[in-house]
């Protein structure tokens, strides 16, 4: 049971294996986590990011009242909690959705970039504090008046919009990066089942190879588990370590917290499946050398059995 026998096909088998392995984590981790809209919408769930938000935006509206001279409440009153989470969320969906169904290629809708929010509550509100305040003032409800209502409306929907952009997905937007990015997402899930067809093909491979020395094969697949997942753990530890994420220079508490939760998620989630890995290789060379030490012994077993054979075989030709 050496690990040589065979040892030029198994190590190029082995080399392949590493490298689909990786090629496997790398897809799948993008394929389902930073490219899917429910990851960012669970973080946001998660971390609380609706009622951070919704204290933002009350204090930007608490603040405006100097020169706008319009409570915070005519805002507040329209928009709960509860609608800050369905901004946040729609604004996610939808920008998603939209890189997903049109990849890289351009648009000039620039909907995709909004929540799809009903703000009649909210229009509503704000419609009556400017009826309520013309009626008491004696103003006239000309086109100036319409035109300053629909402004007011308007901004306290963007602020509402751009408080609730948790993760700067405008802002990296604009930069084009993402339509660069989505323009490869259709080729996630084909490139995720070829690495993964190919590391099971890998692993099939070895069994039939060392198949009259299946301990062999659990040798080399161990080895090329933990090669995998060192190489991937060394850097994700790095990033770990240094404390990356809490580098990040972002005055917004929201985006913030949002950011760097997401960013930690992801780490987090890869040193725990490559240690799982490495685990899963330990465990596979621990079956092989507990196998090779069970058939050493009864090597040496057979080898003491025909010693004492001999033995006793020249102690009987004398007496003949």
């Amino acid at each position: 049971m050496k690990i040589t026998d065979k040892y030029a096909p198994n190590l190029i088998i082995s080399i392949i294996l590493v490298f689909s392995l990786i090629g496997f984590t790398v897809t799948a981790i993008l394929n389902f986590y930073v490219t899917n809209e429910k990851a960012y919408i669970s973080n946001s769930a998660d971390n609380n990011i609706p009622a951070i938000v919704t204290e933002e935006i009350e204090k930007y509206f608490d603040n405006s009242t100097n020169y706008s001279k319009i409570p915070a409440d005519v805002y507040m009153s329209a928009i709960s909690e509860d609608d800050v989470k369905q901004v946040i969320d729609g604004k996610i969906i939808n920008l998603f959705s939209h890189y997903k169904k049109n990849g890289g290629a351009d648009t000039e809708d620039q909907e995709y970039k909004h929540s799809d929010f009903d703000y009649s509550k909210l229009e509503e509100s704000i419609k009556g504090y400017f009826d309520k305040f013309a009626n008491e003032n004696n103003i006239k409800k000309d086109d100036e008046y319409t035109a300053q209502m629909e402004h007011t409306i308007q901004a306290a929907k963007d602020e509402i919009e751009n408080y609730s952009d948790v993760y700067m997905l405008s802002l990296i937007d604009n930069t084009g990066i993402l339509k660069r990015a989505f323009s490869y997402y259709n080729d996630l899930a084909p490139a995720m089942y070829v690495c993964g067809g190919l590391a099971l093909l890998c692993m099939l491979l070895l069994i039939a190879i060392s198949l009259t020395r299946t301990s062999l094969a659990s040798y080399w697949m161990a080895v090329s588990f933990i090669c995998a997942s060192v190489i991937m753990l060394v850097p994700t530890l790095m990033i770990k370590l240094s404390k990356f994420e809490e580098k990040l220079i972002v005055r917004n508490n929201s985006i913030y917290t949002a950011v760097t939760h997401f960013i930690s998620k992801v780490v987090n989630g890869m040193i725990i499946l490559e240690t799982a890995v490495i685990v899963l290789g330990g465990l596979l060379l621990i079956l092989y050398f507990t196998k090779k030490k069970k058939a050493l012994k009864k090597k040496l077993r057979e080898k003491k059995y025909l010693e004492d054979l001999k033995r006793e075989a020249a102690m009987e030709e004398p007496a003949k």
